[in-house]
């Protein structure tokens, strides 16, 4: 990997990486793909992200840090670029296309996020590609996947056309009206994880047959498997709602805050009627079973209320845990970040690159924990044009006022 000044010695754990032979072009922008690349890098793959001259849109996203030299990061690039080298090319000029070619004739991995054809247009066809390098993997991730605009499908949106067109934004509880916008975007994260998984299964693919293969990734896709059991219920016996809703799932409301509760056997509304202090309820008919207790929901959360509002959150956590049921504090975004102790690991530090550090989300299956710094934009396209090309000063000079690398980038001091 081309590596920054300055690499802590822990990086020594790539050599041992399990993609640590896997090179990634990355023409991916935005969440979806950036992730997708991301999670590869966390396994040892060296990711060469490419940028347009004006830079990834997520560089403009979010909170940014600029220091005096006029440096700048976002914490949105932070939170899904870290273990990369990024280039900055013009593939709309005859040089920094043929930069492009040259790198992926050595590349192991092409993943780009384009709406399906407009790669192609750039003179970048996945399919030649391949046939120059038989061994590489191709992916794509789209809204609708790479054939949809020959079905008359809309091709292009974001997370939340996906959340839409996967029906998974009006599979919500009874009580709500209409779709429901989530929190986060949904589509990118569900089409990350499931394009990391299509490259994997294409490596082990090609281990076998020595040829690579392409992975078509449909965000609406991947949001209707998330959604499968509402999908086969409703198939299955026509009821929108999987079955009777579980009387005791939810958030309930605590003296501080709120604690997340989700019950489902026998056993456990035992042991919960017991934590409430409720055992005169132990015997009553109403809830004597799953079915039974999903008819009474509306006694039963007035029941749980009365208790939760009691309670602190760590109180209602404490009776909760001690009789082992199933609970969670919900916490805040910064009771997450502040929390230092990180006891599960949840976040890992990043050098921000100009100067500082950032809390991300550590990769929930990478091997490599630690992190080169965040890349800034084009940091390091003389690196790599001299890693993976072979080129020498004077060629990239040459380049850079053939417009390869556009108007603004120069090689940075040191």
């Amino acid at each position: 990997m081309v590596e920054p000044a300055g690499t802590s010695p822990e990086e020594s754990i790539a050599e041992r990486a399990p993609l640590r032979d896997e090179v990634v072009l990355d023409f991916t922008h935005v969440i979806a793909g950036p992730m997708c690349t991301m999670l590869l890098g966390d396994v040892g793959a060296q990711v060469i992200k490419v940028e347009p001259p004006t830079g990834d849109r997520l560089r403009e996203r979010g909170a940014i840090k600029t220091v005096a030299d006029g440096r700048s990061i976002s914490a949105f690039v932070a939170a899904f670029n870290r273990r990369k080298s990024s280039i900055v090319l013009d593939i709309k000029t005859e040089a920094g296309l043929q930069i492009a070619k040259d790198l992926a004739s050595k590349a192991t991995i092409v993943v780009e996020n384009f709406a399906p054809g407009v790669l192609s247009r750039l003179g970048l066809d996945l399919a030649e590609l391949r046939r120059e390098n038989p061994a590489l993997i191709t992916a794509s991730i789209t809204l609708q996947g790479g054939d949809a605009a020959a079905k008359g499908i809309t091709t292009r949106g974001l997370a939340i056309a996906a959340e839409a067109e996967s029906g998974i934004a009006t599979t919500t509880p009874a009580h709500l009206e209409g779709p429901v916008e989530f929190g986060f975007p949904l589509g990118d994260h569900a089409a990350a994880q499931e394009a990391y998984a299509g490259i994997v299964t294409a490596i082990v693919e090609r281990e076998r047959s020595g040829k690579g293969s392409h992975v078509d990734i449909s965000m609406v896709a991947a949001l209707v498997r998330y959604n499968s059991s509402a999908i086969s219920t409703y198939s299955m016996s026509g009821a929108r709602k999987p079955e009777v809703g579980n009387a005791v799932w939810g958030y309930y409301k605590t003296r501080d805050s709120a604690v997340a509760i989700g019950l489902s056997t026998n056993d456990q509304w035992a042991r919960f009627l017991s934590a409430m202090g409720r055992d005169d309820l132990q015997d009553d008919p109403r809830f004597t079973s799953y079915k039974e207790r999903g008819i009474q929901k509306e006694p039963i959360t007035e029941i749980i209320n009365a208790w939760s509002t009691s309670c602190t959150t760590a109180e209602a956590m404490q009776a909760l845990d001690q009789a082992g049921l199933p609970c969670g504090d919900a916490k805040t975004v910064e009771e997450i970040v502040d929390d230092t102790s990180n006891r599960l690991d949840l976040l890992i530090t990043v050098d921000d690159g100009c100067g500082g550090t950032i809390q991300v989300p550590a990769s929930p299956f990478g091997t490599i924990k630690s992190s080169l710094p965040v890349p800034r934009l084009g940091q390091h396209t003389s690196q790599v044009m001299h890693t993976y090309l072979g080129l020498d000063d004077d060629q990239v000079n040459a380049l850079m006022h053939q417009g390869a690398f556009g108007p603004s980038w120069k090689p940075e001091a040191g």
